[in-house]
């Protein structure tokens, strides 16, 4: 199965060549639920792109 996600976009002010002024990521905007309290929070996320490590705790993690 295959997605596709629009890359997020930014400036990079940091740079003063041309063809470095932006920089895309592969980002989403996503939420958080915690099923406790029924409380989420926003968070922009890498997509997985299969790498060998995680960027969360694996406390995230569904237990089943």
């Amino acid at each position: 199965m295959t997605y596709r996600f629009p890359y997020f976009r930014y400036l990079r002010v940091d740079t003063s060549n041309p063809l470095h002024r932006f920089k895309n990521e592969p980002l989403l905007d996503i939420a958080l639920l915690n099923n406790k309290s029924n409380k989420s929070v926003k968070v922009v996320a890498y997509i997985d792109t299969g790498s060998q490590w995680c960027l969360f705790n694996k406390q995230y993690a569904f237990l089943k």
